[in-house]
C-alpha cells in the first residue's frame, strides 16, 4: 500500500505542482525544450 501512496503522491504533486510553482522546474525545462525545438 505505502508504494501505491507514492505513487499517486508524485502525480497529483505534478499536476498541482505547476500552479503552485512548485515544479517549476519541469515547467521551465519543457518550455525551454519547446523553444529550442521552435
Amino acid at each position: 500500500m505505502p508504494k501505491e501512496n507514492s505513487k499517486q503522491t508524485i502525480p497529483l504533486s505534478v499536476k498541482k505542482a505547476p500552479e503552485n510553482g512548485a515544479s517549476n522546474q519541469y515547467g521551465d525545462r519543457s518550455k525551454r525544450k519547446r523553444m529550442t525545438l521552435q
